[in-house]
């Protein structure tokens, strides 16, 4: 392991010098085992004035050290992706992974890693074995697992995970939709919903209830018809004046 703080993204030169003036941590080794639990992280936060998370992503690099290979720019990556420590990247899905590095590398085109290389990372991570338990770090509830990139049983074939939507109307008939998430390592899921028709009068058709359409109750002319002054009597006949008359208008 080595024994300079150098290799860890994030770090000032200033926050270097105040990690061993407030703290005692010089290099990795130190890291690990100063910030090793949630409330020891703290601690180095509030002596550095700064968020504990920035703490935490130094420590998660620290976590990946120890494995054979790994350098500065693909330990950031990983940890940005969700890999916390040397244990997470043991049980990751390659497939899935490749996918969450390529997502993180097009958001920090000025790091460097070998997607070829992931594997290999993988079996070295799975090497490092229990022998270094006692410095891998303790997570709280905001750095959970990220089981969506672990390999598994609770994934379908190939790694392909579905949710499916069920919708049953009132009348019996039922329709389903599925849908895939390809790469992504999770529980599959099914939702079912049921819609009830309309009991009564709607305004619009949806093939439930009734549709009405007013309709006049007497003849209503347009202003110029034949005979007409332009003015409409809700009581007159329907029937057309013979008047002699200009027509002004179209004759029906």
């Amino acid at each position: 392991m080595g024994t300079s703080l150098i290799p860890i993204k994030g770090i000032s030169l200033a926050q270097k010098r105040s990690l061993k003036s407030s703290c005692d941590i010089s290099d990795i080794a130190g890291l690990l085992s100063g910030g090793r639990t949630p409330e020891q992280r703290q601690i180095i936060a509030d002596k550095l004035k700064i968020d504990r998370r920035y703490v935490d992503i130094w420590v998660k690099q620290a976590a990946l050290w120890d494995v054979d290979g790994m350098t500065e720019d693909y330990a950031y990556l990983l940890i940005v992706a969700g890999i916390r420590c040397a244990l997470d990247l043991a049980k990751i899905d390659i497939g899935a992974t490749k996918i969450a590095l390529k997502a993180v590398s097009n958001a920090h085109p000025d790091h460097q890693y070998d997607e070829s290389k992931l594997p290999a990372l993988k079996t070295a991570a799975q090497n490092v074995g229990v022998n270094s338990s006692s410095t891998i770090p303790v997570f709280d509830e905001n750095d959970p697992e990220p089981i969506h990139l672990f390999a598994g049983s609770q994934a379908g074939a190939n790694g392909v995970s579905k949710i499916t939507v069920t919708v049953t109307f009132a009348n019996g008939q039922t329709y389903e939709n599925t849908t895939t998430f390809p790469g992504i390592q999770c529980d599959g899921g099914s939702i079912s919903v049921s819609s009830e028709s309309a009991s009564g009068r709607v305004d619009r058709p949806t093939g439930k209830g009734t549709y009405t359409t007013p309709r006049p109750s007497s003849r209503v002319d347009h202003p110029g018809m034949t005979g007409g002054s332009g003015t409409n009597d809700s009581s007159s006949s329907n029937t057309e004046s013979s008047g002699t008359g200009n027509a002004t208008g179209r004759r029906r």
